[in-house]
């Protein structure tokens, strides 16, 4: 079983595409996730700041874990996933678990630009070449990525600004919007609501997925100034 968890995509054509490789079936996890148990559970994943996306980490922390049960993450991010090993060791304790990191292209516009359409397609043949060897590694329960100790202070200074970005005060619409709902019911946390025909965040925190932003058909949402201008992002094999 292979469980998915995706914003903008990168995550979902990983999963769909480890499914193929592993013969496995998909769940989307959503907040009324439940996991069914068995020997070998696959999760795929984003990666956000250096940590797990809060639906998933809730996942995890409301499930009892043992031995036998080997808790399998591969992580999409935009480069390295730092001490991401860590937290899912300590979240599926005393489960056996395995950690994977596979780059592809980020969607974190808040902090960084798209790279140009030709290093996209570049990053994304390269990831699903990687995926192979993925496959074949968790076939065979193998796993190199460790992180070393001495990161472990700056993953704390990651998580703590990863609650400090989930604040929705920072989102807000242009004249640009044109009451399409795509944002109120893409939503993965339901915080988006339209009043008068423009959506508002309604909840204090939220995922911060972004998906509200990149997959705006007006580009009408931002965050700050921090994505003004910015080119969107959605992975074409899974828009």
């Amino acid at each position: 079983m292979i469980y998915w968890f995706s914003s903008t995509g990168n995550s979902e054509h990983i999963a769909m595409r480890l499914a193929e490789l592993l013969n496995e079936i998909t769940i989307e996890i959503n907040h009324n996730t439940e996991i069914e148990k068995n020997s070998k559970m696959i999760f795929v994943i984003p990666l956000y700041f250096w940590t797990l996306p809060i639906i998933v980490r809730n996942l995890f922390d409301r499930n009892s874990w043992v031995y036998n049960e080997e808790v399998i993450v591969v992580f999409t991010c935009g480069g390295y996933i730092g001490t991401a090993d860590r937290d899912v060791k300590n979240l599926v304790h005393p489960a056996n678990s395995l950690v994977y990191q596979l780059p592809m292209q980020t969607n974190y516009i808040v902090w960084h630009k798209l790279d140009d359409d030709k290093t996209v397609c570049d990053k994304l043949e390269k990831a699903d070449v990687e995926l192979e060897s993925i496959a074949s590694q968790i076939k065979s329960s193998i796993s190199t990525y460790h992180s070393p100790f001495y990161l472990m202070p700056l993953g704390k200074i990651f998580k703590t600004l990863y609650e400090k970005q989930r604040r929705t005060k920072l989102f807000y619409t242009t004249d640009k919007c044109i009451s399409c709902k795509l944002c109120e019911i893409g939503c993965p946390d339901q915080a988006i609501h339209l009043i008068d025909g423009k959506p508002q965040w309604i909840k204090n925190k939220c995922q911060h997925c972004l998906k509200c932003i990149h997959r705006c058909p007006k580009q009408a949402i931002e965050y700050g100034k921090n994505t003004v201008g910015k080119r969107r992002y959605i992975n074409k094999d899974k828009g």
